[in-house]
């Protein structure tokens, strides 16, 4: 299967049997979602009904607690009470939108007079630019200006606002910087870095607005009425689903299935979406799409009124509209995304960033199209739209690769940035884009290929006899997914392919069926990477996949979604190359986790705290006894350590002479061919360097396979010398890691074995 094993790195989480027969006997599920659910970290029986039952009475935090909500719900309640006008200002974003609607709905049912606005995203852009509130004052005549999903960076503006004689209330969820403004209340969760409700979205800072208000006003769950909106912004701004935004999607999925919103029931329709059984990962590739599609060209309006509308024969005749906007965004989609394939085709290289622009190329998509352009050739990619003498640009990164830093170190070229480490917009002087690019293609050439990479978690490995109808479908359990709590991902070992198929109007999706000679499931793969290479390949596979269930013509059957391919052993035609000595260790570098190849070392490891106490003991007691052989006799010493890993065998030359520059303090370079002894010198040195200076020793090795192998050897041979190893891969469980690193700091590790990945991450 050579050619076929994509860039991607896999990080398989560790089991836990323990917890996980504690949760299929607590909780009644199946035991494939409890090993989900134990790998994860949830096997603690309060933790896992907290998370299998989730709760608003159980999870949803007092307002009181968010910074300067109270001073904001002050401000609000005396405009309810006083009639005074009020204008919500939102965002052209989905959060932004639903901010909005929830809101203004919530004040016009307590008796506020309130005006909703949206700025355009084509001439007046993101937040309280002069522009779009100029276009306030001129429809309507505020008191009082409320912010939803902006207004933390808006010191300028707020000023502005009130040296017209209104004031202004902000609430926002994005980071404060340096631009808070002053003189007004402001209210943003992370204006506190503690603060427990820091991941809301901004329509879940809203909501919470709307709880504190409905108390106040004798309607304490007047707030419930709106988490169907609230979930739609909170799912669309990938804020993590942990906590409150757990229970918050839940309970809005919970009414969006009974949904008497005419604008949801409306949009389902047009999407062909069964609300009754809507899922909050299918919301990203459903209704999401569809009311983003309204920002994204200039249309925020209808979407709006689209949430907002209370017949259905309006909300019909918008989502109709909102149709055709979507229609329209992906026509532009299509054809910006050709342009700018040929762009690339044309001129990348196989550099590690793609930059491409073009004369007048529509704002609204540049960034859907970055990321196909990222999905095609594995690097980051900023695509920039050229009107007049400004370039702006989108950009989506891949893998581990910060795209945000990556713009900052080319700050001075540019008239502003902003964004995160996946995604970017970037606004320079076209005169400036041909250095620009060259800069940042030299960035992008300092950092480890692994960066670009893209990591998929694994929460498992499977038998596909496992995935079975009532399995899969107790995995709705772990829902609703989203960020911190994707769908769950598996792994299934040494399977075939079968009956596979190039399927789509492109032909650019690979169907088959995976099998392992005792079960098969049907897979497909969108977008499949190598697919002509895939269709006349038979070879042993290890595959990376979701599982779903698909219904046809009545029928439910297992399906499983493809995420990567890897080859599950070398071909045949290398190992007729081989040694038959060197079979098993050409074999290794094709294992995939930790647990398989420590398989030996796991059963040796100590079991209770007495055996391990007791160990303890020992070791510390070989340690003083051959401490003091070293101080006497350092040669005895080496030789006693050379003779532990390889009994009486002479060294090589090469191994003698390497030892011999060591113990100089030399460094040494040499090269020597597999099998001629490398490690032999690390682990010698390091327990010397160990008994004799009391350093420790870091061996870095290319590949898990090795890692693990040389931690049994070290393991078994050195243990008589009280000699203290650990392990340190990307797999290693996070309380391992910080176990490690405390006993390196302090002294009581002698070697750490690693990977050079693991080593550029973690080098500080």
């Amino acid at each position: 299967m050579a050619g076929l094993a994509d860039s991607t790195r896999w990080d398989v989480l560790v089991p836990d049997v323990r917890a996980e027969n504690v949760l299929v006997r607590e909780f009644g599920i199946s035991r494939l979602a409890a090993r989900v659910m134990a790998a994860r970290g949830l096997g603690d029986p309060g933790t896992a009904s907290r998370f299998l039952h989730p709760s608003l009475e159980d999870d949803w935090l007092d307002p009181e607690g968010i910074p300067g909500l109270m001073a904001v719900a002050d401000r609000v309640e005396q405009a309810i009470r006083s009639h005074e006008e009020m204008a919500v200002f939102g965002d052209f974003d989905v959060d932004g939108m639903t901010s909005t609607a929830l809101l203004t709905l919530a004040l016009r049912h307590l008796g506020g007079n309130v005006h909703p606005f949206i700025p355009n995203r084509f001439g007046e852009g993101y937040g309280l630019s002069v522009a779009a509130l100029e276009r306030v004052f001129e429809n309507s005549a505020p008191s009082l200006l409320i912010t939803v999903d902006n207004g933390i960076s808006a010191k300028e503006e707020v000023a502005w606002i009130r040296s017209r004689g209104i004031d202004c209330v902000v609430t926002d969820h994005h980071e404060p910087s340096d631009l808070v403004p002053e003189g007004v209340p402001v209210c943003d969760p992370k204006l506190d870095p503690e603060n427990p409700s820091r991941e809301l979205a901004g329509a879940g800072v809203a909501l919470k607005l709307v709880c504190e208000l409905g108390k106040r006003f004798g309607e304490d769950g007047l707030w419930r009425g709106f988490t169907d909106i609230a979930a739609l912004g909170t799912v669309s701004d990938m804020m993590q689903l942990i906590g409150e935004n757990r229970s918050l999607v839940s309970d809005g999925i919970r009414k969006m299935r009974t949904s008497a919103r005419p604008g949801i029931i409306a949009l389902a329709a047009t999407a062909g979406v069964d609300l009754s059984g809507i899922t909050s990962d299918e919301l990203p590739f459903s209704l999401v799409p569809r009311l983003d599609a309204a920002g994204r060209m200039g249309e925020t309006d209808v979407a709006f009124d689209l949430l907002m509308a209370d017949d259905s024969i309006t909300a019909t005749e918008l989502a109709a509209r909102l149709e055709t906007i979507n229609t329209c965004r992906r026509d532009i989609e299509t054809q910006l995304t050709a342009e700018a394939m040929a762009k690339a085709e044309a001129t990348f290289r196989g550099g590690h960033i793609i930059v491409v622009s073009g004369e007048g190329w529509h704002e609204g998509v540049k960034g859907i199209v970055a990321s196909r352009l990222v999905g095609k050739y594995g690097v980051p990619t900023l695509l920039f739209s050229i009107e007049g003498d400004q370039a702006r640009g989108s950009g989506r990164s891949v893998g581990q690769v910060n795209l945000f830093k990556a713009v900052e170190s080319t700050s001075d070229l540019l008239t502003r940035f902003g964004g995160h480490e996946a995604a970017v917009g970037v606004t320079l002087p076209v005169s400036k884009l041909p250095e620009f690019t060259e800069r940042i293609c030299a960035y992008m050439d300092t950092l480890p290929a692994e960066a670009f990479h893209p990591l998929v978690q694994i929460d498992t490995c499977v038998d596909l006899a496992e995935l079975t109808l009532d399995n899969v479908r107790q995995l709705d359990r772990l829902a609703p997914y989203g960020q911190q709590n994707p769908v769950p991902c598996f792994l299934a070992r040494d399977v075939t392919l079968a009956n596979v198929r190039a399927v789509g109007a492109d032909k650019n999706h690979l169907s088959c069926m995976l099998s392992n000679g005792r079960a098969s499931v049907a897979g497909i793969m969108f977008h499949c990477p190598d697919i002509a290479d895939l269709l006349t390949n038979d070879s042993v596979a290890n595959v990376a996949f979701q599982a779903q269930i698909d219904e046809w013509r009545g029928r439910q059957s297992v399906k499983a979604m493809i995420k990567s391919f890897v080859p599950a052993r070398a071909c045949q035609a290398l190992e007729a190359c081989l040694r038959e000595q060197d079979k098993t260790f050409v074999a290794d570098l094709y294992a995939t986790c930790d647990d398989e190849l420590c398989a030996d070392q796991a059963r040796t490891q100590l079991r209770t705290q007495a055996d391990r106490e007791a160990h303890l003991d020992a070791l510390a007691e070989n340690r003083r006894i051959w401490k003091q052989r070293a101080a006497q006799n350092p040669e005895q010493l080496e030789q006693a350590i050379i003779r532990a890993l390889i009994g009486d065998n002479p060294l090589h030359d090469s191994q003698r002479a390497v030892l011999s520059n060591l113990r100089r303090g030399r460094s040494v370079l040499s090269v020597m061919a597999t099998g001629r002894g490398k490690s032999l010198i690390f682990q010698v040195h390091a327990a010397l360097e160990a008994l004799k200076n009391d350093k420790a020793s870091l061996l870095i090795y290319p590949l898990r396979a090795l890692v693990a192998d040389q931690a049994y050897h070290l393991n078994a041979m050195l243990t008589q010398f009280g000699i203290a190893s650990a392990v340190l891969t990307g797999e290693t469980k996070s309380d391992e890691r910080k176990r490690v690193f405390a006993a390196l700091d302090a002294g009581k590790l002698d070697i750490v074995l690693t990977t050079p990945e693991f080593f550029t991450y973690h080098a500080a």
